[in-house]
C-alpha cells in the first residue's frame, strides 16, 4: 500500500491460487487481503483477478471468491467503485463482473464486449481441433509417465488432474507441459510448411495459430508449479 501514497493506481491484478489464497483453496470471509483490496477500491484503483479456472459459469467463482465478494456487497463503497472489480477466468476465456443484484454477485460479460478483435476472429472448429490435439498429448504423456491422473476436457481448456490421493511432481508436470508444447508447436511448423518433428498419429489438418497455440501453452505454463494438476 506504500506503492500508492502519492496516487492512486489505476488496475490492481491479483492471481488467484498461492497469491490470494492457498493452492486449491478459497478466498473466505477472514482473509486479511480483503481489507487491503477494499481499501484500494475506495483510493479509485480497479481490481482484477485473473485466474486459470475455466468455468463458464459466475456461481463457482462466487463460491471461490465468496469472502471478497460478500465484503463488496456489505460495505459502503458506492456503486461505480463495486463494479471496478473485473474476473477473468479461463486464461482470458471468461470475463465476469460484480453485480449487486446477482444471488452470485457476478455476471458474465460477452466476449465481444471485451476480446481483441484477433480473439474474435478465432473459429470455434479450429478451437476444438487445437484442444484435440492438445487432450491426444497429455494421454499419452499420462499413458508414458504412467501417471495416476485424470484428463478433464471443458469448452475452452484441457488438462489433467490426479486421482484422489495422488499428487503430482513440479518435475512431472513441467515435462507434461513441454511436451504438449512441442507437438502444438510442430504442427504450426508443419501448417506453415516447415519440417517438424511430430508423430503421425497427430492429425496434420490441425489449424494450430500462434495465437490460440500461445494460449493454451500459457495455460499451461501457469499453473506448473502445482501438485493439483495441469489446465
Amino acid at each position: 500500500m506504500s506503492l500508492i501514497r502519492n496516487g492512486p493506481l489505476e488496475l490492481v491484478t491479483f492471481d488467484g491460487d498461492v497469491t490470494l489464497y492457498d493452492d486449491g483453496k478459497d478466498l473466505t470471509k477472514d482473509n486479511p487481503i480483503i481489507p487491503k483490496i477494499l481499501q484500494l477500491m475506495r483510493r479509485g484503483s480497479k481490481i482484477g483477478i485473473v485466474t486459470a479456472a475455466g468455468y463458464t459459469e459466475a456461481k463457482p467463482y462466487y463460491g471461490r471468491l465468496c469472502g471478497l465478494l460478500d465484503a463488496i456487497q456489505a460495505s459502503d463503497l458506492p456503486l461505480e467503485a463495486r463494479q471496478n472489480l473485473i474476473i477473468m477466468g479461463g486464461e482470458s476465456n471468461f470475463c465476469f463482473k460484480f453485480d449487486e443484484t446477482s444471488p452470485v454477485l457476478l455476471r458474465l460479460i460477452p466476449r465481444e464486449e471485451w476480446q481483441l478483435k484477433e480473439m474474435l476472429s478465432w473459429h470455434e472448429s479450429d478451437i476444438k481441433d487445437l484442444l484435440d490435439v492438445a487432450e491426444l498429448s497429455l494421454r499419452d504423456t499420462v499413458r508414458n509417465f504412467r501417471m495416476e491422473a485424470n484428463v478433464v476436457r471443458k469448452e475452452r481448456a484441457v488438462g489433467i488432474v490426479p486421482k484422489d490421493g495422488y499428487k503430482f511432481c513440479r518435475e512431472t508436470l513441467e515435462e507434461t507441459v513441454l511436451i504438449v508444447q512441442k507437438i502444438l508447436v510442430g504442427l504450426e511448423e508443419m501448417h506453415n510448411g516447415r519440417d517438424a518433428d511430430v508423430p503421425r498419429k497427430y492429425p496434420r489438418s490441425a489449424s494450430v495459430s500462434r495465437s490460440a497455440r500461445s494460449t493454451v501453452v500459457t495455460t499451461c505454463l501457469s499453473t506448473s508449479e502445482t501438485s493439483h494438476g495441469v489446465f
